[in-house]
């Protein structure tokens, strides 16, 4: 006979889950990403690339700030708390208000829309990263400085199409 339960009891004593506990290094390795991933989407909406920038940001780009969403509950409510299904559907696990701000980062095929949808992103994923650096009493320092610059390089990006056309 199969004994499914003396197996799976087997592999879970054998194979037990790691929870690793969240800190400021995996925090910075998301920002960095997120950040570097940010100007990257920039370029493209701004080379009308619509549609690479869409499959780009609804992979990786959203990978980052739903692991940072992931981390925010985990150290609101505590590193045991169940954010199911690999950090997916936040409706059930999630706070009501991001969920609700989550409705904003998603964009159609234009360019305004991409646009407005990269800026709605930022500032979410902006709003969580600085409640979880604040949990894990971090100085908010160098995330400031990297934010402050990323910010200036994408204005610039979206900026500079239109000052080489009043030019011409």
């Amino acid at each position: 006979k199969n004994n499914y339960v003396k197996k799976i009891k087997y592999i879970s004593e054998t194979f037990p889950l790691i929870n690793d506990e969240i800190d400021i290094s995996m925090v910075k390795e998301n920002y960095n990403s997120f950040f570097h991933l940010l100007i990257q989407e920039a370029i493209k909406i701004e080379r009308r690339e619509l549609y690479a920038s869409k499959e780009c940001a609804e992979y990786f780009f959203y990978f980052y700030l739903r692991e940072m969403i992931e981390w925010y509950m985990k150290l609101k409510k505590g590193n045991d708390y169940n954010t199911f299904c690999n950090g997916k559907k936040l409706e059930y696990w999630c706070e009501k208000e991001v969920v609700k701000e989550m409705s904003n980062i998603y964009g159609q095929l234009n360019y305004e829309s991409c646009k407005n949808s990269l800026y709605s992103t930022l500032q979410l994923y902006n709003h969580i990263t600085l409640n979880v650096l604040s949990l894990l009493n971090s100085d908010l320092t160098k995330y400031e400085e990297t934010k402050d610059f990323t910010i200036k390089q994408v204005n610039n990006i979206f900026n500079a199409n239109r000052i080489i056309k009043s030019q011409n």
